[in-house]
Formats: C-alpha cells, sequence, structure tokens
C-alpha cells in the first residue's frame, strides 16, 4: 500500500493514529448515520494537513450488535 502524499507539500505523510472510527452518514444536511468505518489516520510532516486512509474491509451497521459502542467512540463524519 501506498503512502498518501500531500498535493500542496509534495511530502508523504505519517501515520497519526491507527483504528480511528469515522462515521459515514447517508447524506451531508440530515447527518443520518450509515455504517461506521476503521481506518487510519494520517499527517503531513510539513503543512499538517490529515487524511483518513486504510480503510478496514468491513463496515459496522446499524443493525449489528456492537454498533452503538462503536458509534459512541467514533470522531469522525463524513460522507
Amino acid at each position: 500500500m501506498h503512502k498518501p502524499v500531500c498535493v500542496p507539500c509534495g511530502l508523504a505523510m505519517k501515520p497519526e493514529q491507527n483504528g480511528v472510527l469515522a462515521v459515514e452518514t447517508k447524506d451531508k444536511e440530515k447527518q443520518e448515520e450509515y455504517r461506521i468505518w476503521e481506518a487510519d489516520k494520517w499527517k503531513c510532516p510539513g503543512c499538517g494537513h490529515t487524511v483518513l486512509h486504510g480503510f478496514a474491509n468491513t463496515a459496522t451497521y446499524p443493525h449489528e450488535k456492537d454498533y452503538e459502542g462503536r458509534l459512541a467512540n467514533a470522531r469522525i463524519i463524513f460522507y
């Protein structure tokens, strides 16, 4: 797997935190949760820009047993 590269800086990003829980929503306006992904947060050593990279192969859906617990620990929301 290639490292993400910061376009403005041209530098390879470095991993900042592994196993970040990110909530994918159905609609940006309503912020209705759809599923939760585990991914890695990477940071540019030059400008500090961050991205999510290296998503897990599977997500956690609302009907699954551990969904509410994972949702409570999720810190990033995207659509």
